[in-house]
Order: structure tokens, then sequence, then C-alpha cells
């Protein structure tokens, strides 16, 4: 009983993140890998050397990592900014826009317009496979088609597709290295709202949140 009433009166535990122990399950698309990832693990590196990151990527839809997120099966998920279901917290982390890579000195760059665009030969990046996106709304509304000669699942690997071709593909710009301007994406970072006074979990999302805001 005295033990226990000396631990109350010295207060909680005071958190330092350098001697912390501990796996984080986070889940990540290979873009925000690529955008986060980096930064993240020289704050790590430098504030928690011995804490662990578990990435994973599924290409379900986002909503059901959500759901995993809610019931602390994964810690952080960062996608696109979103309504947060019941058992999550939503912090924004960043804006980016999506932008169209084509090759250096590729020809259509001298007259560049919608038509030339969706005459093109286009690589569609989908996670969960060929299907109309975005891009083909916008164009279904000016009365264009494209046609895709390739899908891929990652984001990261378009710019080296279309640098050697005369395909076309519209990535983030955070990925790409010359981009034109487009439609914008804001991205946010999920977390458990059980775990929202855990320390370690409080401070893993501020260095998530600042990594991704000093890009």
């Amino acid at each position: 009983m005295m033990q226990t009433a000396t631990r109350a009166l010295a207060g909680p535990e005071v958190f330092d993140p350098k001697t912390l122990r501990r796996t984080f399950r986070l889940f990540l698309s290979d873009y925000a890998q690529v955008v986060v990832l980096p930064g993240l693990l020289k704050r790590l590196a430098a504030q928690a050397p011995q804490v662990t990151l578990d990435v994973h990527f599924r290409s379900d839809a986002f909503v059901t990592n959500l759901a995993d997120v809610a019931a602390g099966r994964l810690e952080l998920a960062v996608g696109p900014a979103g309504d947060a279901p019941s058992g999550t917290l939503r912090q924004r982390l960043y804006d980016d826009e999506n932008v169209c890579v084509l090759r250096e000195k590729h020809p259509a760059l001298k007259r560049f317009t919608a038509a030339r665009f969706a005459a093109l030969p286009h690589v569609q990046v989908s996670a969960r496979g060929l299907g109309p996106d975005f891009i083909d709304e916008a164009l279904r509304k000016v009365k264009l088609t494209r046609q895709i000669v390739l899908g891929v699942p990652h984001f990261a690997t378009a710019p080296h597709l279309v640098v050697t071709t005369d395909a076309v593909a519209v990535i983030p710009q955070r990925i790409a290295q010359a981009w034109r301007k487009g439609s914008g994406v804001t991205m946010a970072l999920y977390s458990p709202e059980l775990l929202r006074r855990d320390p370690a979990h409080t401070w893993l999302r501020r260095q998530v949140h600042e990594t991704a805001a000093a890009r």
C-alpha cells in the first residue's frame, strides 16, 4: 500500500524515446514509404535507436486498413484524407499534387493538349488492378478516352517506365522529378483512438507529422 501511494505521489513515469524498446506496425503505400520513411528513419536513429518499424502494404481498400487501425492491429496508417471511422484519430499530414510525367524531349511536349494527352500510351498506377479512375472521369467530361498499355501496383515504378518510352503517367508530385500542376491530394495520418494518450505512440505520431511537414 505504501509503495502504491509513493508511486502515485511521484507522478507518471517520464517518457524517454532513447530507452524505448518497441515495434510499431504501420500501413504505408509505396508512395507514402518514399515520402515518409527516409526522414523518419533519420529521426528514429537520433531519438529512439531501439525502435523498430514493421511496415505493411496491402491492396485492400483503405477503409479496410482503417478498420485494422481502429482495432489496434495497425498502429498508424498514412493515406488520403477522408472521414475517420469510429475508433480512429486523423491528423492532416501534407498536401500533394498529381502531375503528368513524360520523358525528356517527348514530342508531345511541343503542343500538350488534353487530346494529345489522351492519345498517348498510358501507364496506370493502381494497387487494386486496372479500372477507370479520376483521369478517365476527367477525360470523359471532354469526350476523350485513353489507352492504358500497362498497369502497375506501385507509384515508384512509373517514372522508370516512362523515362525511356513514349508513355505517360500521372503520379504524385513528391515522386515525380519533373511535373506540371494538376489535381491535388491531401494525405492524413490515422491512429487508434485507444492509443491516444500512450506516450510512445504520441511521440511516434509527432515524428511522422514533423517528418512529412519538413519536406
